[in-house]
């Protein structure tokens, strides 16, 4: 018994929510109406389609991959379409079959059956051809979007010839100079971290550790710089020789090798200057704020390729002493980098936090 009432309450909020709008066997009929004498026009939507390929790409190749496509285009474009037209639909039907101080006044869901079905064979009698003629505009439209979409996708999404990355790869490291860009940096890092040591007297070997870390800081960071640089560079060159609507803009492997070439030499030309300055403001913040909170351990180092010198570092004279005591130059600190803890939880410890990486990633951009 408990089932039944339940069962009768539930019906009884479906028809009163029901009888808030139009009912669903109303929109229903209308849209099998409007679909059977739509279906009778001429408007597919196929040339159209075709016309949208022909002015949205421009490559033979990629215009005919649009073209065969057609089909699938129209349907995209089609979804939806016919929603305001059987809106429309419900709202005569409802209005011409329920009038004024009938049953269904005010109650479109007490509208008769058979009063609907005949007020929506007058609303698509009345409306049909001007519904053809607005679909028609819609369809084609909604084919242009469609069709934009489908290329923006592949724009966005194409290869960067290796052309490209090999000469922005090559200008970069022509152009960047590594002992220039991280000279300041680490000179100032070693004066933070004297600083530090004398405040917390943690002695010589623990300044060693804060001077290294740091300096691992100051390359991985001009590294991912460098890497951020080329990838600009790929980009900038890319959409300069090859930009949106051009024969290369997707097929990319058409474009013309000199005028590659050329671009990327221009691009690193014309960025490398206000880049650097940027990144050099970057790296020095880091050595002015750095903290380093590890244990002392042994460390002498060559930083991802790149030799730290005494030139780098503006230390006093007691360490430099040091430093050429362990090198056996007193110009050169060069060591492979290796780490002999004395404390087992540094080993594999990050430079950076993933937060501190991320924020330091965002900054370099």
């Amino acid at each position: 018994m408990r089932c039944v009432l339940l069962a009768v309450a539930a019906l009884g909020v479906a028809l009163t929510l029901q009888g808030c709008g139009t009912p669903q066997f109303v929109l229903d009929e209308c849209e099998s109406a409007l679909t059977y004498a739509l279906a009778k026009s001429t408007v597919d939507g196929v040339v159209d389609a075709q016309n949208a390929c022909t002015s949205t790409f421009q490559a033979p190749t990629q215009k005919q991959l649009c073209a065969n496509q057609a089909t699938t285009t129209i349907q995209k474009a089609e979804a939806h379409l016919m929603k305001p037209y059987i809106t429309e639909c419900g709202e005569f039907v409802i209005a011409q079959a329920c009038p004024s101080k009938s049953d269904c006044d005010g109650k479109p869901d007490k509208v008769k059956p058979t009063a609907a079905i005949a007020a929506v064979g007058s609303f698509v009698s009345a409306h049909s051809a001007a519904i053809l003629v607005d679909l028609a505009r819609r369809l084609s439209a909604s084919i242009k979007v469609v069709t934009q979409q489908e290329y923006n996708n592949k724009f966005n999404s194409r290869v960067v010839p290796a052309t490209v990355k090999n000469q922005c790869t090559l200008l970069t490291g022509q152009q960047v100079d590594d002992v220039r860009l991280t000279q300041p940096p680490i000179s100032a890092l070693s004066i933070r971290c004297n600083d530090q040591e004398k405040a917390a007297q943690k002695g010589g070997l623990w300044y060693t550790a804060c001077v290294s870390a740091g300096t691992e800081a100051i390359i991985a960071a001009l590294k991912m710089w460098k890497k951020q640089f080329i990838s600009q560079c790929a980009a900038g060159t890319l959409n300069a020789v090859c930009p949106a609507g051009s024969a290369c803009a997707i097929e990319t492997s058409t474009a013309d090798v000199q005028a590659l070439t050329t671009q990327a030499a221009a691009w690193v030309t014309n960025s490398y200057n206000p880049m650097t300055a940027q990144v050099a403001v970057t790296l020095g913040n880091m050595a002015t704020s750095w903290m380093f909170n590890g244990p002392a351990f042994t460390r002498l180092f060559e930083v991802h390729g790149i030799e730290v010198t005494a030139s780098h570092l503006a230390i006093p004279g007691a360490f430099f002493a040091a430093c050429a005591a362990i090198a056996g130059l007193g110009a050169l600190i060069v060591a492979r980098r290796r780490m002999q803890t004395q404390q087992a939880g540094m080993q594999g410890r990050p430079i950076l936090s993933e937060d501190a990486e991320e924020a330091l990633a965002a900054e370099l951009e």
